[in-house]
């Protein structure tokens, strides 16, 4: 099993997600392509996150060779990190740039969204990485790599596979 997160929202994690289903992994049966909950217009290719259901749960995630499933620093403690193959940490270069898309994405789905709030998301996901998956194999992957140049990507995850 395949895990992607990034740095943060708006980080590259949809686009490696539509990445890795098009050929090469299946989706894990708690993805979703368009959860009720995003803002479709924000990112019409999709995002491929968990399930409205199973965002909030407490159960554990299940493992499901294969698969591929997105997952922030709240899912991290609800998953078997030792069933996972790698985690793909997706980030984006230009920060600013992310940082405006972060806003924009939250004010489009309702979400209050200010610059504490950011920066608390960037530091849970970097403690929530280094906490729970220092044994697993990890790919930091640039979205501009991604962009540039996918099949070099994904020939990298098949190798560390």
């Amino acid at each position: 099993m395949i895990v992607v997160t990034g740095t943060a929202p708006r980080s590259g994690t949809s686009a490696m997600m539509r990445t890795l289903l098009k050929d090469y992994f299946n989706p894990h049966t708690y993805a979703e392509a368009f959860p009720s909950y995003v803002a479709r217009e924000k990112n019409p290719e999709g995002f491929w996150d968990v399930k409205q259901e199973h965002v909030f749960g407490s159960g554990s995630i299940p493992y499901e060779p294969d698969s591929v499933i997105k997952l922030w620093a709240p899912h991290f403690p609800r998953v078997n990190v030792k069933k996972v193959s790698l985690l793909v940490i997706m980030q984006r270069e230009n920060f600013s740039e992310q940082i405006k898309s972060m806003h924009s994405c939250a004010i489009a789905e309702g979400l209050p969204c200010n610059d504490q709030m950011i920066s608390h998301m960037f530091k849970q996901q970097q403690e929530g990485i280094n906490k729970y998956f220092t044994e697993t194999p990890q790919l930091w992957v640039k979205m501009g790599t991604l962009r540039e140049d996918p099949d070099s990507v994904v020939e990298q995850i098949k190798e560390m596979i």
